[in-house]
């Protein structure tokens, strides 16, 4: 038995409800964004109608885990979308420029292996790394180049990354929450779908990638550059922007 999706735009909700599963939906009056399993999915100013779930389902916002009990939505026609630039407000655009990486003039090929737990790899060049799907926790890079290496779909809480440079990597759907990123660079990469909620990313320049649907929810981003970049639905809902520029 096939299981239906429930997708918002823009808060970004993502749900699987199985078509057995007991539902109900009634007219609102209440518009709460977020509280005890009930969450609003749009600004809708007429009317709303309660989705109610019973038993609740397992959802994600921003690429968190969230409780999903009651999904209300509005009643009428849907909102014009918003501009993409909205969530730009307040960007500095004579910000500082990022710190380049402090990487040694020489480094020497280091084995591909997988990655462990509270691993450390410093001064090393990589290449072609298949490091896609892995979990690991607290893994820590430093004065590292990374080059042709496959994160897809790793699970990599607490990554740390000092004076790295990433080039033509796959990274789409890399979920670092907590992830802490100073003088980084990532060049023509893909980084669709990544989530780095409650991370810290400082001089950080991302260039030439593909960064749509990614997810930067709560973090701090401190003179961080977007250059030339696909940006098509990133979130940047709660994070701190300092000195952030999207250039292209």
């Amino acid at each position: 038995m096939g299981r239906y999706q429930a997708r918002a735009v823009p808060h970004r909700i993502l749900a699987h409800v199985h078509p057995l599963a007991a539902a109900r939906s009634e007219l609102s009056k209440h518009r709460p964004h977020g509280w005890r399993g009930r969450w609003l999915v749009n600004g809708a100013a007429g009317p709303l109608v309660a989705l109610s779930l019973d038993p609740p389902v397992r959802a994600r916002l921003l690429g968190l885990p969230i409780r999903l009990r009651e999904l209300i939505a509005g009643a009428g026609e849907e909102p014009p979308p918003r501009p993409q630039t909205d969530w730009l407000r307040g960007v500095s655009r004579n910000s500082v420029l990022p710190q380049p990486p402090r990487l040694p003039s020489q480094v020497e090929e280091a084995p591909n292996g997988a990655l462990e737990h509270d691993a450390t790899l410093s001064d090393a060049s990589l290449s072609h790394v298949a490091w896609a799907g892995q979990h690991a926790g607290g893994v820590r890079l430093e004065a590292v180049r990374l080059v042709s290496g496959d994160l897809s779909g790793a699970r990599l809480e607490k990554l740390r990354l000092d004076d790295c440079e990433l080039t033509g990597c796959e990274l789409a759907n890399l979920e670092g929450r907590g992830i802490q990123a100073t003088r980084v660079r990532v060049q023509e990469s893909r980084l669709t779908g990544i989530a780095f909620p409650e991370g810290s990313l400082c001089d950080v320049v991302i260039r030439g990638c593909r960064v749509e649907l990614s997810s930067f929810g709560f973090a701090q981003l401190i003179r961080v550059t977007f250059e030339d970049c696909l940006m098509a639905e990133a979130s940047f809902l709660g994070a701190q922007l300092e000195g952030v520029r999207f250039q292209g």
